[in-house]
């Protein structure tokens, strides 16, 4: 090869390889932004995704998360404080509160971040306020590490100060109200109790709970990161309930209360219970039964104990039924007081009408002074069955009292058509008929208003919604007057009964009590109902001793010592005068 030619090779390949290498960078650029357009898409693609994730997102929780994100804003940045207002007081006849709200506090700690050992002498301060064991609450603190641990509640304000001012770090209060019945339990089977939130569950709290009950307020505010507030959003108003005032006397409701316990000890009884009202205007001044509960310590009362047996419990009055057959009878001129009955017992069918003792005659007024059986089944036979009943339920048996703010136990009479002989006869003495004690309390009152049942009241201002009705002529209340007189003087049943200068006026009765559907031999139903003075008469009482089992069970009796005792005060409350215990023999 010559020279020549191995120059032109020489110059020849570089100039390929500039070829090849200027190809290869073409290629490679190419390449380059063919990836990048690929990549750049892919990335597009992601945030067009992404994008709208973001947005449908947006909207869900716009439209459908909207309340549960507003909810935990709340939380967050606003809170609220309740406003306390106040459930209505319940009040006695001189406007003494008997059931009223008052603020409380519970006490807690954080035990988690509080350095028990640094804060002894705090805790111990502490304990005592809270009437605990000091060695005992620190030993307690110690063995619970949590956020949050009740130390105390329902402690009173002054105390919850002095507390707080303690400043123990992590501690912790919260208001709340509490219901507290000043009286205990001398007024808690009317009263009846309410809970902790509230809402009346016996008694007057219950029937009136729409009365009493309040509505508390809030306060909403915006609060910093430190949960101080900073800015009020809303104050929404309370509402306190409204206040009551009752026809009832303290001093009267807590003698009657504690003989109500002396006559349940004296006799063993199941129960005793008594209603005294005014006679002129049908107000309940007094009423309870034993055994009673602590409305202020609901956790260790009895079911039992909580019932209001005045007004829940009935049963068959028994002889103190007499007077009310006989008032009639006279009423309409079919009798006297001095008619004369054959008062021998008799039968009807093959049971037996007698009397405790055989009397041959009696007169009306012997009739009701000797509670002869015999003789009202022979007063009742002078009437119709139908005239009977109506009268009967004119009176009150088997009709609840729309003024009364609880529930009355009542049994309707059966219908007159269904009556045998011996159900017309049993009824005149206070059998096959049962009424409560307000019921038959309140029949009395015929005898003390010259002829007129009048309404029974228990909440002072409530206009009565039952008739004031005329039941018999002032002339047949005047003689039944005279003759119940007559029941507490010597040959009566009630000659026990002594007021100190007042002459009183009364009905006993000792009803067999039904057991496994039969009356019982051996246990009873004391009762008395009586009123004085006789000649104007200010109270009317009812009393029921239900199965005494030592002492005796006649309701002259078991009875007497409540009439005494509370009748006595309460005529001397009320400036009564005195009025000479007349002869037997002025009264004929």
């Amino acid at each position: 090869m010559s020279i020549k030619n191995v120059f032109q090779n020489i110059e020849k390949k570089p100039k390929e390889d500039k070829e090849k290498l200027d190809l290869k960078v073409k290629k490679s650029k190419e390449t380059f932004f063919k990836r990048y357009i690929k990549r750049d898409k892919v990335i597009l693609a992601f945030l067009v995704v992404l994008f709208m994730s973001l947005f449908l997102r947006g909207i869900h929780m716009n439209y459908y998360d909207s309340e549960f994100l507003n909810a935990e804003l709340n939380k967050r940045i606003i809170n609220n404080k309740t406003l306390y207002s106040t459930r209505g007081t319940i009040y006695d006849n001189n406007k003494t509160p008997i059931a009223m709200t008052y603020q409380v506090s519970k006490i807690s700690l954080n035990t988690y971040h509080l350095n028990i050992d640094k804060h002894t002498d705090k805790l111990k301060e502490l304990a005592i306020l809270i009437n605990e064991n000091p060695e005992k609450l620190i030993s307690d603190l110690k063995k619970e590490k949590k956020n949050y641990v009740i130390v105390a509640k329902n402690i009173d304000l002054p105390t919850n100060n002095k507390i707080v001012n303690l400043k123990i770090p992590t501690l912790n209060y919260e208001l709340s109200q509490k219901r507290y019945y000043p009286m205990g339990e001398v007024y808690s089977q009317i009263i009846g109790f309410a809970d902790s939130y509230g809402q009346g569950i016996e008694g007057i709290e219950l029937s009136k709970n729409e009365l009493l009950k309040n509505t508390n307020g809030k306060d909403i505010y915006i609060q910093d990161g430190n949960k101080q507030p900073i800015a009020s959003v809303e104050t929404i108003k309370g509402t306190n309930g409204k206040d009551i005032e009752l026809t009832i006397d303290t001093t009267i409701q807590t003698i009657l209360n504690d003989e109500l316990k002396n006559i349940y000890e004296k006799f063993k009884a199941d129960n005793v219970s008594a209603v005294l009202i005014d006679a002129k205007n049908g107000d309940i001044i007094a009423m309870g039964s034993y055994p009673t509960f602590d409305p202020n310590n609901i956790s260790v009362s009895k079911q039992e104990d909580r019932k209001n047996r005045v007004a829940l419990d009935i049963f068959e009055p028994g002889s103190t039924f007499k007077p009310f057959i006989v008032a009639k009878a006279l009423s309409d001129g079919k009798i006297n007081k001095d008619t004369m009955f054959n008062t021998r017992p008799y039968t009807i069918g093959k049971f037996p009408v007698r009397d405790t003792h055989v009397y041959e005659q009696l007169t009306t007024t012997g009739i009701i002074q000797k509670s002869s059986n015999v003789g009202t089944s022979k007063i009742i036979a002078k009437y119709p069955r139908k005239e009977v009943h109506e009268f009967f339920s004119d009176i009150g048996v088997g009709h609840r009292m729309k003024q009364i703010p609880f529930y009355q136990g009542s049994r309707k009479i059966k219908s007159a058509d269904k009556w045998g002989d011996l159900d017309v006869a049993v009824m005149s003495f206070g059998y096959s008929l049962e009424m409560n004690l307000l019921q038959l309390a309140r029949a009395y009152t015929m005898f003390t208003t010259d002829g007129k049942l009048l309404p029974l009241r228990l909440i002072k201002g409530e206009k009565s919604e039952d008739e004031v009705k005329q039941m018999i002529t002032p002339k047949a209340a005047k003689d039944m007057r005279e003759m119940l007189h007559i029941v507490t003087l010597k040959g009566g049943t009630a000659t026990m009964l002594n007021l100190d200068g007042f002459n009183a006026a009364a009905k006993t009765g000792t009803a067999r009590k039904v057991v496994n559907g039969k009356y019982s031999p051996n246990q009873h139903s004391g009762l008395l109902v009586g009123f004085a003075p006789y000649e104007n008469p200010q109270f009317i009482m009812a009393i029921r001793v239900d199965s005494p089992k030592q002492g005796g069970y006649y309701g002259g009796v078991v009875s007497s010592d409540l009439f005494n005792n509370v009748g006595k005060e309460f005529l001397r409350k009320r400036g009564t005068i005195p009025t000479e215990k007349p002869s037997e023999e002025k009264i004929k």
